[in-house]
Order: structure tokens, then sequence, then C-alpha cells
């Protein structure tokens, strides 16, 4: 699972998924199976994988928390957070249209403050949809 989740493979967590739909909601060191999946957008855009919205759209249909969240010593991040961080509009469409919550991120900001500032039309759409 860590696996497909880190290489945002698509095929093989659709056929780990079939065979255990459990899997979407069972952490994995720790971590909710959406964060291990989107943590990485935290380092940019850049970070984004091809497969990472099908993966992501699979978990959530398989019962995956939209508003995961990390409460760690230095890192507090929701799904919702990473995917505004990397200015990745279909990934927030999704994940709002899934329910995650807009108000407040883990550190009790509002979760479009990854980008409060941003200029970029990527960002200012983003802030639109929320």
């Amino acid at each position: 699972m860590k696996q497909a989740l880190s290489s945002a493979d698509a095929e093989a967590l659709s056929n780990l998924l079939r065979d255990d739909p459990a899997a979407a909601t069972t952490p994995i060191d720790g971590k909710a199976p959406l964060l291990v999946l989107l943590k990485p957008l935290l380092g940019g855009p850049a970070n984004a994988k091809p497969g990472m919205l099908e993966c992501a759209r699979l978990l959530l249909d398989a019962g995956a928390d939209p508003s995961s969240h990390e409460a760690g010593d230095f890192e507090h991040v929701s799904a919702l957070y990473c995917a505004i961080s990397a200015c990745h509009v279909e990934l927030v469409k999704l994940l709002r249209a899934h329910g995650a919550e807009t108000d407040q991120d883990v550190w009790e900001h509002a979760a479009l403050s990854a980008e409060g500032s941003a200029e970029n039309t990527p960002a200012m759409e983003i802030f639109r949809m929320l």
C-alpha cells in the first residue's frame, strides 16, 4: 500500500483496495493513507505525480476521510492544506466534493492560509472555490 501511494500508482492502488477496502482508512506508519499520498505536495507543484489525482479519488471513494490531518511536533497538515500549498486545483475540487473541511487546518488556521498571499492564477482559482 505504501509503495502504491508513494509512487501514485493508481492501478496498484485499485487492486489493493479491491482486495481490502479497509486499507483506505488503515493508518500507514501512523498516517492516514490520503496524507501518505498527498504530503509530498508540501514541497510544491513539482512534487505532484501523474497518478496522484486518481489515487486520491480511489481512496476517497473507498472511504478515506477527506479532512484527514496529521498533528506532530513540527508538522500539522491536512489533505486540503497539501493540495492548496501545491496549487493543485483539481485535487482541491475533489477533496471539497468529498466534504473536506475548509474552516481550519490542525493549526486552527484557515486551510486557505497555505497560499494566502499568492497572486498566481491557480491559487486565486482555489480561493474562489473555497
